[in-house]
């Protein structure tokens, strides 16, 4: 006799007919197909997501520098406005 848990042994398991075996074979086979489509889909969502992160950090990299060198051109512009009103 194998080793089953007590509430395992107390009741027994409910046999299937064979039609409602392959319609719960056909049922998990679904739900597993369904589980990985659903997985698939959101690696893919989070590949698309991370490479727009990337994509913003360039774009936040370019517009700092820009904003820099804009930030330089007007302290230049002062200092020459200051030098030329004196």
């Amino acid at each position: 006799m194998s080793f089953q848990p007590m509430d395992q042994m107390n009741r027994k398991r409910r046999q299937l007919t064979p039609y409602q075996r392959s319609v719960k074979i056909e049922g998990d086979r679904r739900r597993r197909r369904e589980k990985k489509m659903e997985f698939e889909r959101l690696r893919n969502a989070k590949m698309e997501l991370q490479a727009l992160v990337a994509e913003q950090r360039n774009e936040n990299t370019g517009l700092r520098r820009d904003n820099e060198m804009l930030n330089d051109f007007i302290l230049n512009l002062q200092k020459t406005i200051s030098q030329l009103r004196e």
